[in-house]
C-alpha cells in the first residue's frame, strides 16, 4: 500500500509539474507582412531576460507569464511588442513583421538625342488617346478593379527600358509599396466576400468564434491560395469546400 502511495504521489507532482511547465511556455509563427514566414527573427522577453529565435518555418517557443512584454525583432523590418494574455498559452500567436522601407536616392537618367526630334518626344511622352477616346464617345469603363500597373522589374532592367515612369517606381520603391497594397486589399476584399456570402452563422456552426471569423479566412487564404480563384469566379460552394480543409487545421491550432 505505502509503494502504491509513493507511486500515486510522484505521477501527481509529475502531473502538476508538466502543466505548470506548459503554462510557462508559449508559441507561435512570424510571418510578412505578405504573409511569407520569417526564420531568424530575435524574441525577447523583456521581464525575464529570456531570448529565443524563430527557426526555418517561423515558429518560436519561449518562457513567459501573463503580462509579460515579448519583442519581435529583426534587421530591415519594423520592431513589434505583445503583451501576453491568458488565451496566448491556448492559442499560438500569429505575429506580423511590417518591413522598413528603404530610402533610394534619386536616380537621374540622361537620355543621348538621336538628332530626330519626333522620336526623342516620343520615347518620353505618356499616350492618354485611349482615355481621351474614351471620354469623347461614351465608351463604358472596363469592369473589374481597375488599377495601376506595378513594374514587374529590376532596377538595372527598369533603366534599360528608358521609361522614366518605370525607373522611378522600381529605384524609389513605389513598386514594392503598390504590391503590398493591393496584396492587403485583395485579402481585405476577399474576407468581406466570403463574410457576407456565408453570414457569421456559417462560421459559428463550425465552432469558429465570431471575433475569429475574419482570422479564420485570412489563414485559409494563406495555406491555400487556390481559394483566391473561386472568388473570382463567384463560386462560393468551390470556396467552402476548401474552407473545410483549412477548419481541422485551424481548430486544433485553436484548441492547443
Amino acid at each position: 500500500m505505502t509503494f502504491k502511495m509513493t507511486k500515486l504521489k510522484y505521477l501527481l507532482f509529475f502531473f502538476f509539474n508538466t502543466i505548470m511547465y506548459a503554462q510557462n511556455f508559449l508559441s507561435g509563427n512570424v510571418l510578412s507582412e505578405g504573409g511569407f514566414v520569417l526564420q531568424n527573427v530575435t524574441i525577447v522577453n523583456m521581464k525575464n531576460g529570456n531570448k529565443t529565435f524563430t527557426n526555418n518555418e517561423g515558429y518560436f517557443k519561449i518562457e513567459a507569464q501573463k503580462n509579460d512584454e515579448l519583442r519581435f525583432i529583426k534587421e530591415n523590418f519594423e520592431r513589434e511588442s505583445k503583451v501576453i494574455q491568458n488565451v496566448d498559452f491556448l492559442i499560438p500567436m500569429f505575429i506580423k513583421l511590417d518591413r522598413i522601407p528603404i530610402e533610394i536616392e534619386e536616380v537621374k537618367v540622361v537620355i543621348k538625342p538621336t538628332g530626330d526630334l519626333n522620336k526623342d518626344v516620343n520615347r518620353l511622352k505618356t499616350d492618354y488617346s485611349k482615355e481621351i477616346l474614351q471620354k469623347k464617345i461614351g465608351l463604358p469603363q472596363l469592369r473589374g478593379i481597375q488599377r495601376e500597373k506595378v513594374p514587374n522589374t529590376s532596377l538595372p532592367l527598369a533603366i534599360l527600358s528608358l521609361n522614366p515612369d518605370t525607373i522611378y517606381k522600381t529605384a524609389s520603391g513605389e513598386a514594392r509599396k503598390m504590391k503590398t497594397l493591393y496584396k492587403y486589399e485583395d485579402m481585405h476584399r476577399n474576407i468581406n466576400w466570403i463574410t457576407k456570402q456565408n453570414g457569421d452563422e456559417y462560421f459559428i456552426s463550425r465552432e469558429i468564434p465570431k471575433e475569429k471569423i475574419k482570422e479564420f479566412i485570412e489563414f485559409s487564404i494563406l495555406i491555400d491560395p487556390q481559394i483566391t480563384s473561386y472568388i473570382k469566379a463567384n463560386n462560393i460552394s468551390a470556396v467552402n469546400f476548401r474552407l473545410e480543409d483549412a477548419l481541422t487545421i485551424y481548430l486544433k491550432r485553436l484548441r492547443k
